[in-house]
Formats: C-alpha cells, structure tokens, sequence
C-alpha cells in the first residue's frame, strides 16, 4: 500500500464545510440557534446525515482548549511512481472542478441558501470530477481511498506564546518538548486520538476526532473487456464516516435486557493492560456505484474497545482480518454476562465479549454474519458438543434479533444515527 500526503485540501474542505454549517441561516437554524425554521419534509432528509458532519465541523471548543486539525490523505495500490503522482494530479483537479461548480451555483443563486449547496450533490460531484480525470490518465483497476482526518490538537495555555515563538530564537519556556514534536507526525490517527488527553464533559460518549473516507474502485472500461453489469461493476465506491468516542461509565449502564426468554444480569468492561480509558470506533457507509452516483445509506458498524486504524481499506475478508488486526488498538472489551432460553427450553448461563455490531439500514435490523459476540455458554457435561454452533447461532438471534429494541436502547446505539432501529 502506498500513501500520498496531500497537503493544501484541507483548508478548502474546511471552507465548504463551514459554509454548510456556520455560514448560511437556514443550517444555523436547524442547529436550533436562531428561530427560523426549514419544513419538516426537508428536515427529514437532512437530519441523519448532517447530525453526523456536526461532529466533525461543530464541535465544543471547550472554552477554545480544543481544536482539530484537518488533513487529507490519498491512499492507493499503485506501485508505479508515475501513476501516483498522476493520481495526485486527478485529486487536486477533483477539488478544483468540484469548488468552482459550488462558486457557479452561489452566483447563480442557486446555492444561496443550504438546501440550494446540498442539492449541488458535492460528494457525487468530487467523486464524478477525479473518475473523470483518473481515467484520462488511464489509470484503470486500481483502488483509491481519500481520506479526510480531523486531528485533536489541544492548546493547555490560553495564551500568544505559540504566535510569540517564531521572533525567539532559543524558547527557554519551551525546554524538552522538541523530541514530542518532532516524533507526534510519525503517529497514525488512531494513536494520535489515544495519546491526546482531552478535557471529559461527563457525556456518555464523547466525540474524539475522526476520519471521512471516500473509497473507490475502478476497473477497465475498454471495449475489448466484456464485464457483467458493467454499469454496476465498472465503478463501485462508498463514503465512511468514521467517529471515535470515549465511553465515560458504558459499564455502569443498568442491565437492559429482563424477560423470561433473555436476561442481562450484569455489564462490564475489561482493560487491556497499560489503557484505562475506553474507546469506541463508530462507521457509517454510504455506498455507490456508477449505476447509483449517489451515496445511499447501508450500514453502520460499532466497533467497542477498539481503536480501527486509518490505512487503505481492503475489501475482502482476508484482507479486512490481516489489516485490522495488525493495525488497530485493543484497549479493552465490553462483556455482558446473563441467561437465555434456547430452543430446547433449557436455560443456560452465558458470558459474552460484545465486540462489533453491525446494523444494515435497508433492512432495519442487526447484520448477523458481520456482527462479532464471542460467547461462553455453560451447558451441563451430558450436552451434546455437536450441538454448541446452534446453541451460539440461537444466542445471536435472540439478542440481537427478538431483542434489538433493547439493545439499541439500552446501550445508547442511537446516539450514533438517527434511523438506528428505523426510526427518525
């Protein structure tokens, strides 16, 4: 995997997206700071996805303690020199065309208000500008992801010393710092947001920093290839909306699950050594293809004790096992621990690790296959061993099936999207 570092982006994503959420009244008065109001029917539309970017954009300064700085990150699979550097080419040439269609539109006056920019489609646009230059540069059956990250930067003095340094030569109030500069660029983003010690709000999750994704494959377009569905297959990508939190007290949530059938008895967490603060990584996809330009939401998934790392996405299970688990940062494991009453109208005692739950929005409800719940279910020792893997796969239905409500609610799942459950 190689990476290119695009340096001058940021600042221009920021611009937009301050725009989108500063600028304009309407958007300032669905935040609920001023008293105009848009209709209800565009509200709707707007509310899952935009609760999201306020996180990233609007979030608390902390009495200007707290900052993030944005960069941006393209990674690729392209080993040739010559082709990276014409991937950064098509990069660059995406924001420009994409920046100077948002500049059209507010002089036109189409933009002029926040509906009039997001119906601009500017994610399908960037998307639609870079396929449109990577393949007049020829560069075919290659995986790109662009990578937007939001840093935490925590200034501990509310002072001008940092403005005042650059007339100083020798910084005597600034001794034995210069080997933490020097080496806090080497950290990834995931080891950035788990060493920086920002000031808690008490919440039950709180917004750390984090990472927008837009992720693409490209396959050869050339007559002399027949490929099935080509419109389908030529071009497949989604957008990742990628949180991380830290979760104040998730062990001192009340049991939230009390029937007959299925009953939580308790709820903990288990550290990792060295790491007392629990973390939680939140993605959310919104896939597209060249047949469906427009993101469309498909999943979320939530990763509990782990920090997921920022590297190219692999799409593939191989892939996705040797990437996450050589790259990402355990610090600890939600556990539940309880009884349930299988098939057989026994009960058994259970103990589970909680480590991913994924939630597929089109049919409103828990992915089982990619949901992850490693469980120790004591049965009695005349239990025949055969039949433990149904044993487990009743388990996950019930929980995660009969009583998802629960789960959602009683863990706080949607705090991390509005329709989690299928409600807005």
């Amino acid at each position: 995997m190689k990476r290119i570092i695009i340096s001058l982006t940021g600042l221009g994503l920021f611009l937009l997206c301050y725009y989108l959420i500063h600028k304009n009244n309407q958007i300032m008065a669905y935040w609920g700071q001023k008293t105009e109001r848009l209709p209800a029917s565009v509200l709707s539309q707007l509310r899952p996805e935009f609760k999201i970017y306020k996180e990233f954009f609007s979030y608390p300064s902390l009495q200007k303690k707290m900052r993030y700085d944005i960069s941006v990150d393209l990674k690729t699979d392209i080993d040739e020199e010559y082709l990276k550097n014409r991937a950064n080419i098509a990069l660059h040439d995406a924001f420009r065309l994409t920046f100077e269609k948002l500049n059209e539109a507010k002089e036109n006056e189409k933009g002029a208000s926040f509906l009039g920019v997001f119906k601009e489609g500017l994610v399908e646009s960037f998307v639609d500008h870079f396929i449109k230059t990577i393949t007049v540069l020829k560069i075919v059956n290659k995986t790109f992801q662009i990578d937007f990250n939001f840093v935490p930067h925590i200034q501990k003095d509310l002072n001008y010393n940092e403005e005042l340094s650059s007339n100083q030569l020798i910084q005597w109030n600034n001794t034995g710092s210069l080997y933490q500069e020097l080496t806090s660029d080497n950290l990834n983003l995931q080891e950035k947001i788990l060493k920086t010690e920002r000031p808690s709000t008490k919440d039950l999750f709180e917004y750390q920093g984090g990472q927008i994704s837009i992720w693409l494959k490209i396959l050869d377009m050339s007559p002399t290839l027949k490929l099935p569905q080509t419109k389908k297959n030529a071009m497949k990508g989604f957008l990742r909306l990628r949180r991380y939190y830290k979760a104040n007290n998730i062990a001192s949530l009340s049991p939230f699950i009390s029937a007959s059938e299925f009953s939580i008895k308790s709820l903990g967490v288990e550290f990792e050594k060295n790491y007392k603060n629990f973390f939680i990584t939140v993605d959310v996809f919104k896939e597209f293809s060249l047949n469906n330009p427009v993101p469309s939401l498909d999943r979320m998934e939530i990763h509990f004790g782990t920090l997921m790392p920022d590297q190219l996405y692999k799409n593939n299970l191989i892939g996705k096992l040797i990437t996450n688990n050589l790259n990402s940062i355990k610090v600890g494991t939600l556990k539940i621990k309880g009884k349930f009453t299988a098939e057989d109208k026994q009960t058994y005692p259970f103990e589970s690790d909680v480590n991913r739950l994924t939630y597929d929005f089109e049919k409103k409800g828990f992915d089982l296959g990619n949901s992850s719940i490693s469980s120790t279910i004591k049965t009695p020792v005349s239990y025949n061993p055969n039949n433990e893997a149904t044993l487990h796969h009743q388990f996950n239905q019930i929980l995660l099936k009969k009583f998802s409500a629960e789960l959602i609610k009683g863990l706080h799942l949607n705090e991390f999207h509005d329709e989690l459950g299928g409600a807005l």
